[in-house]
């Protein structure tokens, strides 16, 4: 074996990649066939898409030489090729999920890649030690979710059910799974109905892999796969998010040369950061699966701009970066804007670097733009400015945090290298482009410091992200300066105190972005992802287990007070989350505001209305509620409803296990969730 370099912390053992291409090609192909899981599909593809864009042979640059590094990379241009095939048949009129054409599909695309893996050759090489740091903190979370996920699904799904983005998520794979085709242009199933414009294109690989590794064939068990899959997606994409950020980190230290020590701190440092819950409750407590893997998709977008050397690389980074445009316009289309400014830069740089290999640069180019247009003509037709304009507000989150930290990063970029690297304009650009557009939305939408607009708030997010493990760096970088300058003890007088204070500073403010608690915040989600111990489970797909239910052929159905406590603020969903699963069964069910408030007015209307729906609760018998709050006896018909009861193992590690669930007399309901209107028989 050849030894190729791999930069400050070590040579990597290489190994022939068309070799283990086959191998692997040919284990993916054997678990679709046999296993019948949709998760080592995924990974596997992963893999052998990752040793496909990552360059090869000899004489390279020796930073992130690495299949381990590239892994980002990877999974980002797999989910491009994924959407690539969806839209694509989906303009056919094929499905893709639901049918046997699925599996097929899946398969072809697993032999294309290794196809385009195989014709490269060429010696790549597994790891590096500069890799294995910054993998180091992000594994050791995927073994914590890992073990969360070897719980029963009583225990790893309790997250779900906190109306977070969990449900919706998952009733968009299933909406999918049902219809067969990806959509723009229909209602929403998860708005319930109205009108919206929402990039699918995660939930529609989702849909895939379950229908072509699972063999589901029902929507009622897709239910279980699909919050299944939602949740291992979250879990992925916040591991590899952090491991993103902490190889951004060591690429940057690498950039500014920086000496070794800050190799190995940085993306240990970053890795922290990331899992403090300003950051991680938008990557993985919330269920925001989009929000997760567009921030995977966007630190690819730099890890990506700094590969290959410097002019024969650009024809390679600026058509893989149209890719990746493309996967960020499939996640999350407002996003799109800054990584499109990239693409410019790129395709400059491909310009005047003479316009190597047009051949491959043009084609991927343009089906890349021609693959958005059918989202991108109803999002301009249609009302895709929804996502822009979301009226929810977001206390608590600092503009100037965010600023601090994006000045912070650019200003080490710019500072220590004689002329700015492709890297260092790529991450001017993309930051930049992010506050701008942040900034943007906020003054459009009259926010403010303090109040920032939804999806305002989240891009501004996205800004600090990206440009910590920068400023992590950076703020190494000018801690060195400072401790070695003359200026700065002129400055300081000599004195130990000053001097320490602004060698610190940089540093100081990095720490003050995440706010307070730092340590405190890290070993609490830690502890919640370790534990299978969690707050009272929700009940939503127990409406699953009801015969009625699945024979109800499009009769109304009504939930309401599934859930035997139901008061606590976190446990005031069931009725909404189970109407979101009865309404991908085709029932119809009532408005949203009513079964998340326990309206007893308005659930008494609904049933005046609908004299033969189907009546399902729980323990707490809500058909007595609706009594006790004036919905007379004729219209809620007591001797109809079906009581549900959650199974005991859903209770275990509760303070209800004892039991079982069975309702608290001592707790009652805040009367802020009621009406107190009463409505007469009709």
């Amino acid at each position: 074996m050849t030894r190729v370099p791999s930069g400050a912390l070590g040579i990597p053992r290489a190994f022939v990649r068309r070799r283990w291409t086959v191998v692997l090609t040919a284990v993916a192909v054997l678990a679709l066939l046999t296993m019948n899981q949709a998760f080592p599909a995924a990974v596997l593809l992963v893999v052998l898409t990752t040793l496909v864009v990552m360059p090869g042979g000899r004489g390279r640059s020796p930073w992130l030489r690495d299949a381990l590094a590239w892994v980002p990379v990877g999974a980002s241009l797999l989910f491009s090729s994924a959407v690539l095939v969806i839209v694509f048949t989906g303009s056919m009129g094929m499905s893709l999920w639901g049918s046997g054409q699925g599996r097929a599909a899946l398969m072809g695309l697993t032999i294309a890649i290794a196809a385009a893996g195989v014709a490269r050759g060429g010696r790549v090489a597994v790891w590096s030690p500069a890799s294995a740091v910054a993998w180091l903190p992000a594994l050791s979370l995927g073994a914590v979710e890992a073990y969360r996920f070897h719980q029963p699904m009583a225990y790893w799904s309790r997250p779900v059910w906190a109306l977070t983005d969990w449900m919706n998520n998952s009733e968009m794979v299933v909406d999918l799974y049902k219809n067969g085709l990806l959509e723009y242009t229909s209602a929403s199933q998860s708005a319930g109905g109205a009108p919206s414009v929402y990039p699918r294109g995660l939930h529609a690989l989702l849909a895939w892999l379950i229908s072509s590794a699972t063999g589901t064939e029902t929507v009622p068990a897709a239910w279980e796969a699909a919050v299944t899959a939602v949740s291992s997606t979250v879990a992925v994409v916040s591991v590899m998010s952090i491991a993103a950020a902490s190889l951004l980190a060591v690429t940057t230290a690498r950039r500014l040369s920086a000496p070794t020590w800050l190799v190995i701190s940085a993306p240990l440092l970053t890795s922290l950061l990331m899992i403090h819950p300003r950051i991680y409750q938008f990557l993985g407590l919330a269920g925001f699966m989009t929000t997760g893997a567009v921030t995977v998709v966007l630190f690819a977008v730099l890890l990506l701009v700094d590969a290959g050397p410097e002019r024969s690389g650009y024809s390679f980074r600026f058509a893989a970066t149209a890719l990746l445009a493309m996967s960020a316009f499939y996640l999350w289309q407002l996003l799109v804007l800054p990584v499109l400014v990239v693409v410019g830069f790129l395709a400059w740089q491909w310009w005047v670097a003479g316009r190597p290999r047009p051949w491959l640069v043009i084609p991927i180019v343009v089906v890349s733009a021609v693959a958005c247009v059918p989202l991108g003509l109803t999002s301009l037709t249609v009302t895709g400015a929804e996502q822009a304009t979301l009226a929810a507000n977001v206390p608590g989150v600092s503009v100037v945090s965010v600023l601090i930290l994006v000045g912070l990063a650019l200003l080490g970029i710019w500072t220590a290298r004689p002329r700015p690297e492709p890297l260092g304009m790529a991450v001017t650009l993309l930051v930049a482009g992010l506050v701008t557009l942040g900034l943007m939305l906020t003054q459009a939408l009259g926010g403010s410091s303090s109040d920032v607009p939804y999806y305002a708030a989240k891009v501004l997010w996205h800004a600090g992200v990206l440009a910590l493990p920068v400023a992590v760096v950076a703020s190494g970088v000018l801690i060195l300066r400072a401790a070695r300058s003359e200026e700065v003890a002129k400055v300081t007088g000599g004195r130990m105190a000053l001097r320490i204070l602004v060698v610190a500073g940089p540093l100081v403010l990095v720490l003050a972005y995440v706010g307070g608690g730092l340590s405190f915040g890290i070993m609490q989600n830690l502890g919640l992802l370790a534990s299978p111990r969690g707050p009272s489970p929700q009940v939503p797909m127990v409406v699953l287990s009801d015969p009625a239910v699945l024979a109800a052929d499009g009769r109304p159905v009504l939930p309401y007070l599934l859930h035997p406590q139901g008061w606590q603020l976190w446990q005031r969903y069931d009725d909404f989350q189970a109407a979101q699963i009865l309404r991908t069964l085709g029932a119809a069910v009532p408005p949203g505001s009513a079964l998340l408030g326990h309206r007893a007015d308005e659930v008494c209307t609904w049933l005046a209305a609908n004299p033969d729906a189907i009546r399902l609760t729980g323990p707490r018998l809500g058909y007595e509620e609706l009594i006790s709050r004036g919905c007379p006896a004729a219209i809620v018909r007591p001797d109809q409803w079906t009581v549900l009861v959650t199974p005991a193992d859903w209770w275990r590690d509760t303070s209800w296990e004892a039991t079982g669930g069975a309702p608290d007399p001592s707790i009652r309901p805040p009367a802020f969730l009621f009406s107190e209107s009463r409505p007469t028989a009709a």
